[in-house]
């Protein structure tokens, strides 16, 4: 069974709508899916990078563009007004989840309250309460995101996507090779069915 890497942020709008399409590639491909939680912020310093709501003209297409894919994709969506965020604490949470039965559960609800009914997700009262909400031991979650090994998954996570060629989020990997951005997941399903195209 081959395996999707997928590399993401909370912060990224188009991670949002990748997460949300990849249940259907796996259920057309049967692949398994590795959720990789990196810090954006890092990947896109270590690359010149900057995020779209520092970019004027890009922020302003990005409202409109992530509209046409929230209706495309039938999925919730509001632009959060706070963007960019911060979500380290959200990524080390995460970290500290994966492989548990919880982990996809908590980024699904991460994703949610970033991007279908946004909230400041960067204060820590504003998280507290979404994740009592969603059923989640709030105070647990907290230390978890304060623990090394949740810390070092992270860096780890972040600087091996670096090293392999990341510039931004969503990132896939497939047998090594990198796909970038929610629009090229039909690269990945064609990588994962052996239609291959270099």
């Amino acid at each position: 069974m081959t395996t999707v890497e997928f590399c993401f942020d909370f912060v990224s709008p188009m991670s949002y709508f990748a997460f949300h399409r990849l249940q259907g590639v796996q259920e057309r491909t049967g692949c398994t899916i590795d959720y990789r939680p990196i810090w954006l912020y890092e990947i896109m310093k270590a690359n010149g990078n900057r995020p779209p709501g520092e970019v004027p003209a890009k922020r302003n297409f990005y409202f409109v563009d992530t509209l046409r894919h929230a209706k495309r994709f039938g999925l919730p969506w509001t632009f959060n007004p706070d963007f960019p965020l911060n979500t380290l604490t959200h990524l080390r949470m995460c970290a500290g989840l994966l492989d548990t039965p919880d982990s996809e559960r908590f980024i699904r609800a991460c994703f949610h309250h970033m991007w279908g009914e946004p909230k400041n997700i960067e204060k820590a009262d504003v998280t507290r309460a979404l994740l009592t909400s969603e059923g989640f031991d709030a105070n647990a979650l907290f230390e978890l995101a304060e623990l090394d090994a949740s810390k070092e998954i992270v860096k780890q996570n972040t600087a091996s996507a670096i090293e392999r060629g990341a510039f931004g989020a969503p990132t896939f990997f497939v047998e090594g090779e990198l796909y970038f951005g929610q629009d090229r997941l039909d690269f990945v399903e064609d990588a994962l069915t052996s239609r291959q195209w270099v």
